[in-house]
């Protein structure tokens, strides 16, 4: 009569190996597709955002007969107070007030309640702005901006206290072809996006490279904000290369 005990199975070190590597690659696909998940998480709230600017910008428009906000960020830098002034402060300063964010009114270019910091993102803020960028934002902060105009269509050509007379915004009857232009868009710099075309390339190593780096900042793509209110998701390596220029103009140039 034969034992009723089983001998025990024992696994070869080839199944062992077949088990790990089948293992290895199902972390690999779960992690992959949940990283996959929160990229377009993210890019989906930086559309929500961007479409808050935009009905804040049109707010804005509509009390402002039509003349968009300056890029300018920069205080005064010699005398004087008009730069200081109401007039000259950053686009997103001037509008804060139709978003709901508290603004200095020291300072034209900080955020947030008068001589505090703010401790996390703001409708400002884009959730995929990474600490690896350029110009990071760090917590607690009196800026956490990570979008911004073009410097075609909102002016920050300004250096001097003499010239601020000087300085004339865009008023949107003036812009050609205006559905189509971006109004602002993803950036690592919180008051202007460069758009020269040298800086637009990919492969040039220039740090300011704003809109090459801003523009890879969603999977190899960028959130804009057009005037007539939609927002886009534009991957770079699209609008890179020969039909660069014309991207330029179609996108930016109030004139073209």
């Amino acid at each position: 009569m034969k034992s009723g005990l089983q001998k025990p199975v024992a696994f070869t070190v080839m199944e062992l190996l077949v088990t790990c590597a089948v293992v290895a690659v199902l972390g690999v696909l779960l992690f992959g597709g949940l990283r996959s998940v929160r990229q377009q998480g993210l890019g989906a709230k930086c559309m929500g955002n961007l479409r808050q600017i935009g009905a804040a910008t049109a707010a804005y428009l509509a009390e402002n007969r039509g003349f968009l906000p300056l890029a300018l960020e920069k205080n005064l830098i010699s005398g004087g107070s008009a730069w200081d002034g109401d007039h000259f402060g950053a686009w997103y300063w001037q509008l804060a007030p139709y978003l709901g964010v508290e603004r200095w009114t020291s300072v034209h270019k900080y955020l947030g309640p008068q001589g505090r910091h703010i401790y996390e993102p703001i409708v400002f803020t884009c959730p995929a702005h990474g600490k690896a960028e350029p110009m990071p934002i760090s917590y607690p902060s009196v800026r956490p901006v990570s979008y911004a105009p073009s410097t075609r269509l909102s002016p920050t050509e300004v250096t001097t206290a003499y010239e601020t007379h000087e300085v004339r915004r865009l008023n949107v009857s003036e812009i050609k072809h205006l559905p189509g232009k971006v109004w602002v868009s993803d950036s690592t710099h919180p008051g202007i996006l460069n758009i020269s075309a040298k800086r637009w390339q990919l492969e040039t190593p220039d740090y300011e490279a704003w809109a090459r780096l801003s523009f890879t900042r969603h999977g190899g793509a960028g959130n804009a904000l057009f005037f007539d209110g939609h927002v886009e998701r534009i991957p770079y390596r699209s609008i890179a290369g020969s039909n660069l220029a014309n991207h330029l103009n179609q996108w930016f140039d109030p004139d073209f």
